[in-house]
């Protein structure tokens, strides 16, 4: 499914908390992000993967078509995932 693709690719230091501000942009922050990330997908915590996604996110589907933000936020809650986008 292509929701299930896109959701493995990132990933949220913030999971299960506020969403974190001033991260540090370093190779290690990017790796605890995709484990939460992964986590976060398996535990269908959408609140922690709202604060992932950038307002500004956009995502290539396997067909070329773009899914924004609010596309993303919206198939998760079809998905049957609690969200506070």
């Amino acid at each position: 499914m292509k929701i299930v693709f896109l959701l493995l690719l990132l990933s949220s230091p913030a999971y299960g908390a506020a969403c974190p501000t001033g991260q540090l942009k370093d190779e290690a922050t990017l790796v605890e992000i995709e484990h939460t990330w992964l986590r976060a997908v398996e535990q269908q915590h959408a609140a922690a993967l709202a604060c992932i996604l950038a307002d500004e996110f956009e995502e290539a589907d396997a067909d070329g078509s773009l899914i924004n933000r609010s596309t993303m936020m919206a198939a998760l809650r079809s998905l049957g995932m609690a969200t506070m986008s």
